[in-house]
């Protein structure tokens, strides 16, 4: 049970699945294909950029000795 609550708390966990639902929700609306594709890029880029973000966040803060788990 701990290690889904670590999971749900995870940043990184939340904004994959919120990705995940935007591109299911652009498929079943069935956007015409290069609106979809543009979202659906642009989605992805956001969605890395967050992870990667978050991840260099816990990295400096880890190395500065103030990362809490």
């Amino acid at each position: 049970m701990n290690a889904i609550r670590r999971l749900l708390g995870s940043k990184r966990f939340v904004a994959a699945v919120i990705a995940i639902l935007v591109l299911v929700l652009v498929d079943v609306l069935g956007l015409e294909e290069a609106q979809a594709q543009a979202l659906t890029e642009r989605v992805i880029q956001v969605t890395l950029a967050l992870i990667g973000s978050f991840t260099a966040t816990d990295v400096v803060l880890a190395v500065k000795g103030k990362k809490t788990e």
